[in-house]
């Protein structure tokens, strides 16, 4: 039962020392395949099979490695511990170079490391150029983080209509744009070349003022707001209000050319003047316009115009433009005139 047993220990035995062998030897080709293609003689052949050479080389005693390369002398295979080619210089912790055998790190005369699978510095893709992060502000230069007040509105708005808008705090360094809430803002008006304050108003969570008012006249409007004695104001916004212009009558369509025609139309407000424009529907961008005349408290305002010729023919009221008030007029009206 013994010599059993001897017998089964000693085939064991066998078989691991075989496997061991041929296990190192694949590992060793699958992770460093340029090592397999090593043709620098017997020394080269032991190195790869992970044995030691009979005695270390003229630059010390080699540590004994580790990880794949277990019993690495730590030396290139013709080397003598020097390291000389700078493509086998390291970044470890020893010193290029050194005759001792110590040297760490993925340099020549390294424990356990072979040299051209030493760790490289990290290096953009090519054909791209290393970006530098941009600092606050949008320049690498620039930490200022800015606050700003805008105002939005519409550029132009009809007599009467409901005009909204709003007001915008933040502050942004160039790349991030944060509301400030609760900051205290005023609506401000320019009127005879200086700047009166209409209403104040606080920010809500998004730093933001809703505005809503009925257009009654040009308005040239800021948003300020004030703090520690700085004042941060909004540019400047001109909002221009058109006349509110209607028929005021039912319109004649259908006219005898060369005679007098009267028609009547509304102007809200009931200031500045007014006056009738017609241009031949061949040519609509030409137009003709009658005498002006003032609009009276009642804001109606009738004219008589005499259409030369036969055909069609366009006509509508219009309001001469003021400093309160942009023009405005009626809708446009095609008439035949026979």
């Amino acid at each position: 039962m013994s010599k059993v047993l001897a017998g089964l220990t000693a085939g064991l035995l066998v078989a691991a020392t075989v496997a061991a062998g041929p296990v190192t030897h694949l590992v060793w080709q699958r992770n460093h395949p340029a090592v397999a293609t090593l043709a620098d003689g017997p020394t080269a052949a032991a190195t790869a099979e992970g044995s030691l050479p009979a005695a270390p080389p003229a630059g010390g005693t080699g540590g004994a490695g580790v990880g794949a390369g277990t019993g690495s002398t730590g030396t290139r295979p013709s080397g003598d511990g020097t390291a000389t080619d700078p493509a086998t210089t390291g970044d470890g912790a020893g010193t290029p170079g050194s005759t001792d055998g110590t040297t760490t790190g993925a340099t020549t005369g390294s424990t356990g490391e072979v040299p051209h699978l030493r760790t490289l510095p990290s290096t953009p893709h090519p054909g791209t150029t290393p970006k530098t992060p941009a600092a606050p502000g949008g320049s690498p230069a620039s930490g200022t983080v800015v606050r700003s007040v805008k105002l939005t509105l519409p550029a132009a708005a009809q007599v009467g209509s409901n005009v909204l808008g709003y007001i915008h705090v933040a502050d942004s360094n160039g790349q991030v744009v944060s509301p400030i809430p609760g900051a205290l803002v005023t609506l401000q008006q320019q009127r005879a070349g200086s700047w009166q304050d209409l209403s104040e108003y606080l920010t809500d969570d998004n730093g933001l003022v809703a505005l809503s008012f009925t257009s009654r006249t040009t308005l040239t409007l800021r948003a300020a707001l004030v703090e520690g004695g700085r004042a941060v104001l909004s540019p400047v916004t001109v909002m221009a209000a058109h006349d509110l212009v209607t028929w005021a009558a039912r319109p004649a369509m259908t006219v005898g050319h060369g005679a007098s025609t009267t028609y009547s139309f509304r102007v809200r407000p009931a200031t500045g003047q007014a006056h009738l424009q017609y241009a031949r529907a061949s040519d609509p961008t030409h137009w003709y316009a009658a005498p002006t005349v003032d609009v009276g408290p009642t804001g109606v305002v009738s004219q008589a115009i005499t259409l030369p010729s036969a055909g069609l023919w366009l006509v509508r009221g219009a309001t001469v433009a003021s400093d309160d008030n942009a023009s405005g007029y009626t809708s446009t009206l095609t008439v035949r005139a026979r």
